[in-house]
């Protein structure tokens, strides 16, 4: 195997390496009927989430509204979710939506019905706006409704859609899509309304063999047979531990190493037979170990009973991902979970009790946030003790690390019912925390004024330095007296004898530092915020640094001082080998931080700490892309925040010199320069867009270009053709048409292909104008739908046809056609100048190629 690697860790799979399974094709069938809802019930880590967003582009291709929403971020009732799936729907078709959107706003500024009635007439808005399209909701992760008091109110209403159709036709065109870890009998909670059991389930179970073997070739992974069988035996075709051994195979034939079984073993192995600790083997071990029922049913199924499980721990055993959905005789998916859940494993978790409290102990203290809330939630809803005061300390503390601000608020304050001593200190200073992150500072002064007075332990200092940001926040008269009190008092803890090491808790200190100096800043108290700030570098973890550094660094004027704190960032960097991380808080070293520092460093007239900073990160990133890519990675998020700096630093990427020492291969450029069109005007865009196109001819035959490239390049032939730039406009033309082929962008294909048979028309080809007219009519009617969803897409398609019918009807000096005897539908075997590899095609794709010498033709295949 040649090239980088394909099968780097993503959370979402790109069209070209999913792999489509028969739940695919089933959530087709009930879409396609629009009948009742589909209810995607499965496993976490089984690619549920891929399978809801390969459908959203895949309708969305067919001009269908499809929104998604995740129902784990949580609404304040029942009406903020109806609206939120509503303004989903307005930002996702803005143009199309407008008229439903004004009648929106102007009835939720009028008298407001119940909920769900000003829901209904919502969607019936927008259904009418949307004209022919269908509309498709999928509701992700419905089981976090079970935790809302308004869930009944939601799943009541989903249900009225499809009971209400005769009343209102146009919910035949709307339906809903749900996916969840819970049976849908499970999710109503009030026992006298009737069981949400209306929706068709959609089980999603592991890959077959075939299909392990079509993932192999889109990955490009080539192994011996033996070697597929060996992962085969392994994984059983489970998704995510297929993707996994397979992405560690793939290192080792980028290293040159030859792949035997052995090496399978080798790998399995050391990913998941010695810790236990990577997805989705902890989880499921999270989840065995929590649940009595599920031991009991592994046991069972050890001993050959599996036939004696009762069908709601069958269940319950597909959803913890151990087994299939074949229910009639449950059995452990694979040999790694198989070797996971050992009967000694099984045994040291029974004689624990209720190990969940025990595991979530130990993740917490080893800061695994995630996993501590799967398994105090899993404890949560089993048959055990309620959570005490401190396991509902820890779930807060959890749910705040990883962003759920109003879940942390919840769990806090409940264990603030009964907590006493340092602890309770600790819980108010992040209640404090997340009440500030949800805008409701003044609830948050309530709780910090009772832990700056009454409060200790290592979270005594951090509460009342988040008590002068609320203070900042809320524009407090007794801001000037804190502010001093507190700068005293961080100055014994921070100057004092004692080393900043020597501090408790300093990550708590100055992340609390870093909220106050941020507070001091949108408060415009430079001074106050700069001193606040360099406390914070005294106290701080290397990973924080560069975010102080660059805090800094945005706040200072003088042009010398930046400078040297953009160098200082880049030195921490490089010297200490820290690598951004996937974090999100605003004091973590993330890509944003990074970006911050690359566009710090550009401001400087020298580059070389700039060049230094790019070498060291394309030297850390273990794939095979040019470090132009890697930079772009980088900078592209920014792009829209931070514009003239942004452009200032994409000016000198492309300059000669730069290039020459960043750009290894087409694509960066190709990239590059389409960020430049997008961020420029006047000449510097023209430059910019002729850039792009140049490059954009240089892009090897067969690449799948993006959806913007697509555009841009329509728009460089319409501003060629309009400007009677043939001679430039044909070739990016013929260049052009294969990467519309290898997408489904038959649309873009009719508008590129009316330029070039306009283009042989006005020069007098009229032979070439009318094979091309030949192929809109074809295309037109063979790939299009007839309504393209809209008044202005359908009149673009009849007057291109019109035009093609016009063509047609001229009269040529007709040459002898070699091709004639072959069908346009019928399959041609093809090769390209240059290279070995052949492939099959419908002759009207190649066509053209074929007659301008590009492909060569090998034989034409029986009809």
């Amino acid at each position: 195997m040649s090239g980088g690697r394909v099968l780097r860790a993503r959370t979402i799979v790109s069209d070209e390496l999913y792999v489509t399974r028969a739940a695919d094709r089933q959530l087709d069938q009930i879409i396609g009927d629009m009948g009742r809802p589909g209810y995607v019930l499965v496993a976490r880590q089984m690619g549920k989430t891929n399978l809801l967003l390969h459908m959203k582009r895949r309708r969305e291709a067919h001009n269908d509204i499809v929104l998604y929403v995740d129902l784990s971020e949580r609404f304040e009732s029942a009406r903020a979710c109806f609206r939120h799936i509503v303004d989903v729907a307005l930002e996702t078709r803005p143009t199309i939506l407008a008229s439903a959107a004004a009648v929106i706003r102007e009835q939720r500024a009028g008298d407001v019905p119940e909920a769900a009635v000003e829901y209904g007439r919502h969607l019936r808005e927008i259904l009418r706006a949307a004209g022919s399209s269908k509309i498709i909701v999928i509701l992700d992760e419905v089981d976090s409704l079970v935790s809302v008091s308004y869930s009944d109110a939601i799943l009541a209403q989903i249900r009225s859609t499809y009971f209400t159709r005769s009343n209102f036709p146009e919910y035949d065109r709307l339906t809903y899509v749900l996916s969840g870890v819970i049976e849908p009998t499970d999710l109503i909670k009030d026992k006298n309304i009737s069981p949400f059991n209306i929706g068709e389930k959609i089980y999603l179970d592991d890959f077959s063999f075939d299909e392990v073997e079509e993932f192999l070739r889109k990955a490009g992974l080539r192994l011996t047979f033996p070697v597929v069988e060996r992962i085969y035996s392994w994984t059983m075709g489970n998704p995510r531990i297929t993707w996994d051994v397979c992405a560690a195979i793939e290192e080792m034939q980028i290293s040159g190493l030859m792949v035997e079984p052995r090496n399978v073993d080798d790998v399995v192995d050391r990913l998941y037979l010695i810790n236990f600790d990577k997805p989705p083997i902890d989880h499921i071990r999270v989840l065995v170990a929590g649940d009595a029922h599920l031991r009991n049913a592994l046991i069972s199924i050890r001993y050959g009973k599996g036939d004696t499980i009762d069908e709601k721990i069958r269940s319950k055993l597909y959803l913890a991902g151990i087994t299939n959905a074949s229910f009639n005789k449950p059995s452990i998916k694979n040999p790694i979970i198989d070797a996971s859940l050992s009967d000694s494993w099984l045994a040291q978790a029974t004689s624990l009790g209720e190990s969940s409290l025990l595991r979530a102990a130990e993740h917490f203290v080893g800061g695994r946030y995630n996993l501590v809330v799967e398994a105090l939630l899993q404890h949560r809803r089993g048959e055990g003790e309620p959570l005490s005061a401190n396991y509902l300390m820890y779930l807060g503390i959890s749910f705040y690390s990883t962003g759920e601000y109003p879940l942390a608020i919840d769990e806090l304050k409940l264990s603030l019912l009964t907590i006493k001593g340092e602890a309770r200190t600790t819980a108010q200073y992040y209640l404090a925390s997340s009440l500030i992150l949800s805008d409701r500072t003044e609830e948050a002064l309530v709780v910090l004024e009772e832990a700056g007075g009454a409060g200790s332990g290592p979270h005594l200092l951090p509460s009342r330095i988040l008590l002068v940001a609320a203070y900042y926040r809320l524009e407090s008269g007794a801001l000037e007296l804190r502010v001093r009190e507190l700068r005293a008092e961080l100055s014994e803890a921070i100057d004092g004898d004692s080393s900043p090491q020597q501090l408790d808790r300093p990550e708590a200190i100055a992340s609390a530092l870093y909220s106050l100096a941020l507070a001091a800043i949108a408060a415009d108290d430079v001074d106050n915020a700069v001193g606040f700030l360099e406390q914070t570098r005294k106290i701080s973890p290397l990973g924080m640094l560069p975010a102080i550094l660059m805090t800094l660094h945005s706040i200072t004027a003088d042009p010398n001082r930046r400078a040297i704190l953009a160098r200082e960032a880049k030195d921490l960097v490089v010297e200490h080998a820290l690598i951004a991380s996937q974090a999100v808080g605003e004091i973590a070293y993330n890509d944003k931080i990074l970006a911050a520092i690359y566009l710090a460093l550009n401001e400087s007239d020298d580059k070389r700490d700039l060049e230094e900073l790019v070498e060291f990160n394309a030297s850390s990133e273990p794939h095979e892309r040019s470090k132009l890519e890697i930079v772009l990675d980088i900078i592209e998020p920014v792009a829209d925040i931070d514009g003239q700096r942004v452009r200032e630093f994409l000016r000198y990427l492309s300059e000669k010199a730069a290039l020459e020492n960043l750009v290894a291969g087409v694509r960066g450029t190709v990239r590059l320069f389409r960020m430049l069109v997008l961020h420029t005007a006047g000449e510097e865009n023209d430059l910019a867009r002729a850039h792009y196109v140049s490059a954009l001819e240089m892009l090897p035959h067969g690449t799948k270009v993006s959806d913007v490239d697509l555009i841009f390049i329509i728009t460089a032939v319409q501003q060629f053709t309009n400007n009677s730039n043939y001679d430039r406009a044909l070739p990016l033309i013929k260049t052009a048409r294969p990467f519309f082929y290898l997408g489904d962008d038959v649309f873009w294909l009719l508008i590129l292909i009316s330029s070039e048979m306009m283009i042989y028309n006005v020069n007098g080809d009229i032979v070439s104008a009318k094979k091309v007219a030949e192929e809109i009519i074809d295309i037109s009617g063979d790939s299009l739908p007839e309504d393209l969803g809209s008044p202005e897409l359908n009149e673009f398609k009849l007057n291109m046809v019109e035009q093609a019918h016009k063509t047609l009807a001229k009269r040529e000096h007709v040459e002898p056609d070699l091709y004639r005897h072959i069908g346009r539908n019928q399959k041609v075997v093809i090769s390209e100048d240059g290279h070995e590899e052949q492939r099959t095609v419908k002759f009207k794709f190649v066509e053209q190629g074929v007659r301008s010498g590009r492909f060569n033709l090998v034989r034409v295949l029986p009809r």
